[in-house]
């Protein structure tokens, strides 16, 4: 690893773990997001795009603006260099700090960086800034909006400003594709780019459908109770609360039922003292963010999604992936994922009815497993990651094409 150090002893560390040799004249896109604590979907995203972008000649790095001080951006460090993604943590003091302008600055001149590759409304608007000091085209990543807060509602705004400026927008679902039309861009230059699962790193289908008969089979026996999954950010958006009122609604009417809630965030305490107020704390583990997720997965009989709002849900595919039947509000993409029910349930608005809904399921084995199969399948043929990585390229190439023409440009900068 090593350290540039920068005016106004501002500071980025990088790290580019066993990534390859540096192709001369290879293009450089840089995947730029700002993130407090461990991340989230759009990150894993990221990060296995890059192995993708080698093989195709394109050199992929990514930049990470983070609150200075924050531990928990040597866990993104780490994933990066699994996934040998070239990483730059960038700290700041504050959301208007302009070290973090001279800081991006200096990796865009440093990697001659061709494409800007924003993934929310802080690096959107970065990415206008500096397109004026350094000559690279523009593209977002549309991955979802909340506007629960005063100040969510301030970047929503912000966000959808600086979309029409940029050169493509990729939306990761259909009603995102639809708010960036609203918000100005043009036909031809959105893209519509569903995430999608590596499912190179998970097993097959013919092994994962053992274990998930052994699982049932071992709550038909008494041996253990069901266990219903939460896993994301505890944020309002995540609707984490309801999933808390409808376990004990289901409590209730089954028994031997634990729900065990995989993330953190600034809703935990409200949610702790909830499950206390509805008397089923025993029942309920917390179990914080988790760098692994996939052996809490292995646990679950039923991923619940309980969302307002999403775009394209990665723990939805990774669910899927792992052969977990999933119960999702409809929300964002997450309709056409799960194939208009055909392979998991779909929660409407009125949370009242989701425990009536989802008691079928814990009630039968049979049928929890053939959703879990054809779930796996669902993926397996329309979020396959090759594909999508694939298209994105695609997009690169289009955008690097007009790059080109700037070359003389960037050479004289």
């Amino acid at each position: 690893m090593t350290q540039l150090r920068l005016h106004n002893d501002a500071n980025v560390t990088t790290t580019a773990p066993g990534s390859p040799a540096p192709i001369p004249g290879a293009p450089t896109v840089l995947h730029v997001r700002v993130v407090a604590g461990a991340g989230g979907g759009p990150d894993k995203t990221i990060m296995h795009s890059a192995a993708y972008g080698h093989a195709a000649g394109v050199r992929v790095a990514a930049a990470y603006i983070h609150p200075a001080g924050d531990p928990q951006i040597e866990t993104l460090r780490r994933r990066a260099a699994e996934l040998n993604c070239p990483f730059f943590a960038v700290p700041e003091s504050g959301p208007l700090d302009p070290r973090t302008i001279r800081a991006m600055l200096q990796i865009c001149r440093n990697l001659r960086v061709s494409i800007w590759h924003a993934h929310d409304y802080k690096s959107n608007l970065l990415g206008l800034i500096l397109r004026r000091l350094w000559p690279m085209r523009l593209l977002t990543t549309a991955h979802g909006w909340t506007r629960e807060t005063r100040r969510t509602r301030l970047y929503y705004h912000v966000d959808r400003l600086c979309l029409r400026h940029y050169d493509h927008a990729i939306a990761v679902s259909r009603p995102l594709a639809d708010a960036c039309r609203a918000s100005g861009v043009r036909e031809e230059k959105l893209s519509l780019l569903p995430n999608a699962i590596d499912l190179g790193s998970y097993a097959p289908w013919a092994e994962i459908a053992p274990a998930r008969a052994a699982l049932a089979a071992s709550a038909e026996a008494g041996e253990r109770p069901l266990v219903i999954g939460v896993v994301g950010r505890l944020s309002p958006e995540k609707g984490v609360d309801r999933a808390i009122r409808t376990f004990a609604e289901l409590l209730a009417a089954h028994g031997a039922l634990e729900l065990h809630i995989v993330g953190d965030g600034p809703e935990r305490p409200a949610l702790e003292s909830l499950a206390a107020e509805l008397g089923v704390a025993g029942s309920v583990r917390f179990l914080g963010w988790q760098a692994q997720t996939r052996e809490h997965f292995a646990t679950m009989d039923l991923l619940l999604l309980s969302s307002h709002s999403e775009g394209l849900p990665n723990v939805v595919l990774e669910a899927m992936a792992q052969g977990v039947p999933v119960a999702a509000t409809d929300v964002g993409d997450v309709r056409d994922v799960l194939d208009d029910g055909v392979c998991g349930l779909l929660l409407d608005e009125d949370r009242e009815t989701w425990a009536k809904a989802i008691s079928p399921l814990l009630a039968s084995a049979e049928l929890r497993l053939a959703l879990a199969r054809w779930a796996r399948q669902r993926v397996e043929s329309q979020y396959n990651f090759k594909r999508r990585a694939h298209r994105e390229l695609t997009i690169y190439r289009r955008l690097l094409s007009v790059v080109e023409a700037q070359a003389p440009l960037r050479k004289a900068a």
